[in-house]
């Protein structure tokens, strides 16, 4: 009987984490300073452990902000622009990058509240990018 009930525990505690794939599964996010030689200073690297590398490729949920970074570029932010990674204290695991499969038509405003679904990519080495990359993203909606 102890077994199964250690068998279920675990089972269902694996399953918790295939189902976190939001922002929850990014929150025990780590992060490791690496010094930059070309521009004499350090930048932050996601360190991928096990409960990253069990959802890495896979389909994500994200409800939060769109961020205009670059005129190029789609991030999506937990939190509203006032107070997210690039313009407040929020932390790296608060934003992603999101690559659509079709551009958002109309564009997105600064703030406006978007739910995506894409492919999880995540980023251990370039510290030109974000630490999280959805790709092959579609819009599930939208708040103007």
């Amino acid at each position: 009987m102890r077994t199964i009930l250690v068998f279920t525990i675990l089972i269902g505690g694996w399953c918790q984490l295939i189902a976190q794939t939001g922002w929850e599964a990014f929150a025990h996010a780590t992060f490791k300073d690496h010094y930059i030689e070309e521009y004499l200073a350090y930048a932050s690297l996601l360190e991928v452990d096990d409960r990253l590398a069990a959802i890495d490729g896979q389909e994500v949920t994200l409800k939060g902000y769109y961020i205009p970074v670059l005129e190029d570029v789609t991030i999506i932010s937990k939190y509203p622009n006032e107070s997210c990674f690039f313009c407040g204290d929020a932390g790296m695991e608060t934003v992603a990058q999101v690559n659509l499969q079709s551009p958002a038509d109309p564009p997105f405003k600064m703030d406006e509240r978007i739910t995506i679904r894409g492919r999880l990519r995540l980023n251990s080495t370039e510290w030109e990018y974000v630490s999280f990359i959805i790709d092959d993203a579609v819009i599930v909606s939208r708040k103007r």
